[in-house]
């Protein structure tokens, strides 16, 4: 077996897809190959060797003379008496074998084999490229074999493979690996493989050192993606051992070590904190690009795990199974000592964290590997970090040196509704516009929530809250608030110099948040606050309301009040960031499954693009407009905004266009490293009568998508 150090093949690309060619190569042989109406390639000498072994037992049989040649050719003994047992013995079991061919398949060790390869195969949940093959096997993992019916084991029967590297120009290779499966032995294969190299598989059944049947076919190496609560232990830990070697390793060390492909942490909080956090506009949240360009940041972190450890892959959280069994996001398995450290709960789950209830301090993750991760410093982005110097938003005042979950007990996961209506959603930008929201913020948002809410107790006693309902709602979305003056070029953050913390408690933070001194400044900021709070929290037309709320905005308590770094434009700081997305591509990957849009074209101006199409852009002009970098991030030919080089006006990697493509199941040029192992949402199936049964939905949108491309 090849050694399990190895790194993926350097010639991948940005997103780590095999080189496009080599790919359609691959796929235009099968298209030679295939017939649409089989399910499996079999191959053609095999499959004739299959059949004339089956004619050739039945002549013996229908002769009587099976025994004879058993005796005569194979089985050598010494009486007439033995002759006749063994011979009695073999056309007994040779009757169970019967007429049908062998179907099978490769599994990780440790886990069940992936649905789209066994004989209950969904017919509509399924990925096209691999229409061909009979298993995928994965990179650098133990993989046994699969049999749909494995009754024979017990009798006595043994089978065998031999899987060899596979090209259409040059045949089967000499790159072979063996296994076995029996009653009493079962061996597993490892290849040190690298997405969409192909592979033959020769599989022989036998009894008694007679071969049965055999059967040829084709496997593609892949990663599969899981969810994390199915991992194995050793691959949970091996996973977890990947990431956090991201949080270890220093840029420089680590890319010596591992190669081009190793980026430490701050790397990935770097490219999300610079494409989030400018003032124009968030350039890969809230609008048409959030899905395709956090596709792109998650893919760039998986081939940082698999260039310390190829054998892992980036797995996915459903968080919507958890919001089904009702659990509180500190009881999730994802917040453990084994995955991304504990969560540590406030004292009063109604306030959440206060100044006068809980320390800062203790909002740190608690234990194992990422025990009180450090906050990364700003050292690279001079207008983009936090008036503490650390690399959080600008608007977020958050002064903890550690990695903050202000987590509470209140907040709600998205749920399988949220899902079951995602899904159903016909018009193609409806769905990518709403991607960012019901099915993945409260995620973000109850990880990370906020801290301070008794900051609000004095506009509460003055009249400019309603009640203590008002003021909690106020409180969740303050950070949303202080981000639109922020995007507003209405308030800065205060210089670092004017900050400092003697110690996490009231007494020991001071800083301030800069407002305009310019009265048409001073009276815009007025406007934005009314437009922010007054529908919902205060409804008066009272001039010194208003100006209450400017003067403690400006001058008292308000940047007293700020949020995890879960829910701020540096979120990817905390490792529980990355299994969050994955869940949202497999949604989409399966509304494409189900029949997709009946039209994709993105749109090219307005509300529809982006939610800031109207914004502040500093370098041109003072005044909002509609520029062209307002949505930047969210076209479809964009590109992520060059972090590596803080060039604000070029792009890195694929366009948002290419990784939609990529990542389309139905298109036989898919060209993701990785499948995902479950698309079905079964535990989102309720009653008959249940309008969030997935499998129902499922069904109905496959059936009315074909009636609607047979008309």
């Amino acid at each position: 077996m090849a050694s399990t150090n190895q790194r993926p093949n350097s010639s991948q690309d940005f997103l780590g897809r095999k080189n496009r060619h080599d790919y359609e190569a691959i796929v235009n042989y099968e298209s030679e190959d295939d017939t649409d109406d089989d399910d499996n390639v079999l191959d053609k000498s095999a499959s004739d060797s299959f059949q004339n072994i089956s004619k050739l037992v039945l002549v013996f049989i229908i002769m009587g003379s099976l025994s004879l040649l058993i005796a005569s050719s194979v089985v050598q003994t010494s009486t007439s008496d033995s002759n006749d047992d063994t011979s009695s013995d073999y056309i007994d079991k040779i009757s169970l074998v019967g007429d049908e061919v062998i179907t099978f398949t490769l599994n990780r060790v440790d886990y069940e084999p992936l649905n789209m390869f066994t004989e209950d195969k969904s017919t509509i949940v399924k990925y096209t490229h691999l229409k061909s093959y009979y298993a995928v096997i994965e990179p650098y993992a133990d993989m046994e074999l699969y049999l749909d019916d494995d009754s024979l084991i017990s009798e006595g029967f043994v089978y065998e493979y031999t899987i060899c590297d596979y090209s259409k120009k040059t045949g089967v290779g000499t790159d072979c690996y063996t296994g076995k499966y029996s009653s009493n032995d079962s061996q597993s294969i490892n290849i040190a493989c690298n997405p969409f190299d192909k592979y033959q598989i020769a599989l022989i059944e036998s009894y008694a050192n007679i071969q049965t049947r055999n059967v040829t076919g084709y496997a593609l190496c892949q990663y599969v993606r899981r969810e994390i609560r199915t991992l194995s232990d050793i691959d949970l830990s091996d996973t977890m051992d990947a990431m956090f070697a991201i949080w270890d390793i220093a840029e420089e060390d680590g890319q010596e070590a591992y190669g081009e492909n190793f980026h430490s942490e701050i790397y990935f909080a770097e490219a999300h904190n610079f494409n989030a956090a400018q003032v124009d506009s968030d350039h890969i949240h809230e609008g048409m690009g959030f899905l395709p360009q956090h596709i792109k940041i998650s893919n760039i972190f998986e081939l940082s795990m698999q260039a310390y450890n190829p054998a892992v892959s980036l797995p996915y959280w459903d968080f919507t199974i958890d919001n089904k069994e009702e659990l509180m996001i500190s009881e999730s398995p994802m917040f453990t000592p084994d995955t991304f450290g504990s969560i540590t709960l406030p004292v009063d789950s109604d306030w959440g964290w206060t100044y006068s209830n809980d320390s800062i301090a203790d909002s740190a993750i608690p234990d194992g590997r990422w025990k009180l991760l450090k906050a990364d410093l700003n050292t690279k982005y001079d207008d983009l970090g936090n008036s503490f110097g650390y690399m959080r938003g600008p608007w977020n005042y958050n002064p903890s040196p550690y990695i903050s979950r202000f987590t509470t007990a209140t907040y709600a996961l998205p749920s399988c509704s949220s899902y079951s209506m995602w899904i159903q959603l016909d018009d193609f930008v409806d769905f990518m516009n709403i991607a960012p929201f019901a099915p993945h913020a409260s995620t973000h948002g109850g990880i990370g929530s906020v801290y301070g809410c008794d900051m609000f107790i004095p506009l509460l006693d003055e009249g400019l809250l309603k009640n203590e309902p008002y003021l909690f709602y106020t409180c969740k979305k303050w950070g949303f608030y202080l981000k639109e003056f922020y995007r507003s070029s209405l308030i800065s953050r205060a210089d670092t110099s004017d900050c400092n913390v003697d110690s996490l408690d009231y007494d020991g933070i001071s800083c301030g948040i800069v407002c305009p001194t310019d009265d048409d400044d001073l009276a815009a900021l007025l406007t934005i606050i009314r437009a922010q709070v007054r529908t919902t929290v205060v409804t008066t037309d009272n001039a010194a309301t208003w100006k209450a709320w400017r003067d403690w905005l400006c001058e008292g308590d308000a940047y007293r009040v700020f949020v995890g770094d879960h829910l701020e434009s540096a979120s990817p700081s905390d490792p529980s960031f990355w299994p969050i997305h994955g869940t949202l591509e497999r949604l989409y990957q399966l509304k494409l499954m189900v029949g997709g849009f009946d039209d994709t074209t993105w749109p090219t101006e307005g509300d529809d693009v982006c939610d800031k199409y109207y914004c502040y852009e500093p370098d041109i002009s003072t005044e909002k407009g509609n520029y062209t970098n307002c949505c930047y991030g969210h076209y479809e030919n964009d590109q992520l905004l060059d972090f590596i080089n803080s060039d604000v006006y070029a792009g890195v990697g694929d366009t948002n266009k290419e990784v939609m493509d990529n990542t389309d199941p139905t298109n036989k040029f898919y060209s993701m490293p990785y499948i995902y192992d479950d698309l079905m949402w079964s535990h989102c199936n309720g009653s008959e009568n249940d309008d969030d049964n997935f499998a129902d939905i499922i069904e109905k949108l496959y059936d009315e998508n074909s009636r609607r491309k047979r008309r």
